[in-house]
């Protein structure tokens, strides 16, 4: 039990940084993030559940890809949550990313729960967020 322990404690930093990221994973200037819906079982129409599941899906994916840009530090070392506080071009430019954020792939299971691949250019975005201040 006390090696368990030992070893919990030797992984935990590993997980929280590998957590901390924010995407699913990197390939080249593509970042990849996945976003999980769900849509209520008491619709009877399967093809509304299933879009709906989708539909959370993206919008779950999106909210984690914001998340991760306001966790992105700036040139004078304010993240791009405080900078879009005072700055509507920059809330516009985030908006811009977002919608033109593509899903890669989506897989429902059986219960019609689904989950969505969605990707992001890194070096796009970044060019993105710098016209609109100084990131």
């Amino acid at each position: 039990m006390r090696k368990l322990f030992i070893l919990s404690l030797i992984l935990l930093p590993i997980l929280v940084h590998s957590e901390s990221r924010g995407f699913l994973y990197k390939k080249g200037n593509d970042y990849y993030f996945e976003g999980n819906g769900r849509s209520s079982p008491d619709i009877a129409n399967k093809t509304q559940r299933l879009s709906l599941a989708n539909e959370a899906a993206v919008m779950d994916g999106k909210a984690k890809i914001a998340f991760y840009i306001d966790s992105l530090k700036a040139k004078r070392g304010a993240n791009a949550a405080e900078i879009k506080e005072n700055d509507e071009k920059s809330k516009d430019r985030v908006k811009m990313i977002l919608d033109g954020v593509e899903t890669v792939k989506t897989e429902f299971d059986d219960d019609d729960n689904c989950r969505a691949i969605l990707k992001i250019n890194y070096k796009n975005m970044m060019k993105t967020l710098r016209q609109a201040s100084d990131y």
